[in-house]
């Protein structure tokens, strides 16, 4: 892109340069997040690519300067020759003074234009890069000398870079945005680093403790003289093989010319909602080859019955002590429900002597969480809604979900797909996969109940 920066135009050098800038910023501001997760592999890469960004916006204003430069000089040739050729002015006669005359000053019928006065985005951006270069034109434009900020005696309305203007309204370049829930397993899971794209984990086949917890070993005493019992371990091969997810848009070249938004930075930030938000419902709910593996759908998942006169579409405190019960390890974990479950989790609770115990807590909004059974919960969109299976899962202990990543997100332009459409195509694309490495549920030395660190309620239709 480097090679590319040196030919191109002042208005090509300037967008490149914001555009470069932006997504450096995005990368380094993710960088900081005290949530971002990634591994150190994921860490180096997005690293590399803000150094990359970083590199191209120099070289941008590098060509910037160099183009205004050479400007500068071409107008400072030309003013010295028209010099030359420009006969001497004769004295002037002292004009005759004229009687004043009163007017009537009223605001231009393009005050009252959403766009005042402008075309479209173009041409008022256009105006506002002339007004920073000291384009005298640009300064003698009505409508910009209206948009100019009313200052005091430290700035001037004139100048957009002592003063500013203001953008009209009907082309604020401000886009809004809502984007999905945070995951809260992301930053819990185990991560595991993938050279290739398909790789094996032993482990051992460990989940019946009723005759040995370490996958069929065991200890025994002895008399003297008997002999010494034997024992083997069983193992299994757990398989994390990663398969691609991608996104795909496409903007035509007038409209990459003409937006006041970066297009290419608009879809990095949209993709860059898009991905995390499909990876938590995957997470979740997936359940055919080629997605992650759901925790509601693993193998190992313990789903608990309903009660048996329960109404539909409820939630009482019996379902959740019962997946209480269920937990393996229960501690370091939390529990995870859609927005629909919030009033019957919130009335849940458990009969006491004198009173009724609540099993939901609220938190403070900000730094405390709300929590159920001593655990937070996170109320979230991906989950099911209420009464069907997966509207409450407890995760005990998230990091038995194995999470790969062989390639992290990434992304390419492209002008040729649709060239005769005169359109730019634009790639994102990430492979990861993602399981439980459990199997089965646990079956507990003594206990009548077997154990998992994923758990959920049944559906109750």
């Amino acid at each position: 892109m480097l090679d590319k920066i040196k030919n191109m135009s002042l208005a090509e050098a300037q967008r490149t340069k914001a555009e470069q800038a932006q997504l450096a910023q995005k990368i380094s501001a993710k960088l900081s997040d005290p949530d971002f997760a990634g591994s150190a592999e994921r860490t180096e890469s997005l690293t590399a690519e803000m150094e990359s960004h970083i590199a191209n916006a120099t070289a941008c204003g590098q060509r910037i300067t160099e183009i205004e430069a050479a400007r500068a000089a071409a107008v400072e040739r030309d003013k010295r020759i028209s010099d030359l050729n420009t006969p001497a002015t004769p004295s002037a006669a002292v004009p005759t003074p004229t009687p004043k005359s009163q007017t009537t000053v009223s605001e231009p019928e393009f005050t009252s234009d959403p766009m005042k006065g402008f075309s479209n985005p173009k041409e008022f951006f256009s105006t506002v890069i002339g007004l920073s270069q000291r384009d005298p034109k640009a300064g003698e434009d009505h409508r910009v000398k209206y948009l100019s900020t009313a200052g005091t005696d430290e700035h001037t309305g004139q100048s957009d870079p002592y003063g500013g203007l203001l953008v009209p309204v009907a082309m604020s370049p401000d886009v809004k945005s809502v984007g999905a829930d945070t995951n809260p397993l992301l930053g819990r899971v185990t991560n595991v680093p993938m050279q290739t794209r398909s790789l094996e984990i032993l482990a051992r086949v460990d989940k019946d403790h009723s005759t040995s917890v370490s996958g069929g070993l065991s200890v025994s005493r002895r008399d003297e003289t008997d002999g010494i019992g034997s024992s083997r371990m069983e193992m299994e091969k757990i398989t994390l093989k990663a398969t691609g997810l991608f996104g795909l848009a496409y903007a035509t070249r007038e409209l990459m010319q003409d937006s006041p938004q970066s297009i290419s930075a608009l879809l990095n930030q949209g993709f860059s909602d898009e991905f995390p938000a499909a990876i938590y419902n995957e997470m979740l709910n997936g359940n055919t080859p080629g997605k992650l593996e759901g925790i509601i759908n693993t193998p190992a998942t313990v789903v608990v019955a309903k009660e048996g006169s329960q109404a539909a579409d409820t939630i009482v405190g019996a379902n959740l002590l019962n997946m209480r019960k269920r937990a393996w390890r229960y501690g370091g974990g939390f529990w995870l429900a859609n927005q629909d479950t919030y009033v019957q989790i919130l009335s849940a609770h458990t009969a006491l002597t004198n009173d009724d115990y609540p099993l939901f807590i609220h938190g403070n909004g900000t730094d405390v969480p709300d929590t159920l059974l001593g655990q937070p919960i996170f109320f979230n969109e991906f989950s099911s809604t209420l009464g069907d299976l997966g509207d409450i899962v407890l995760v005990s202990r998230p990091d038995q979900y194995l999470y790969g990543t062989y390639q992290p997100l990434r992304s390419e332009e492209s002008m040729h797909v649709r060239f005769e459409n005169h359109e730019q195509a634009f790639k994102f694309w990430t492979e990861n996969a993602g399981a439980p490495w459990w199997r089965s549920a646990l079956t507990p030395k003594n206990g009548a109940n077997t154990l998992s660190p994923f758990i959920t309620l049944a559906a109750r239709a």
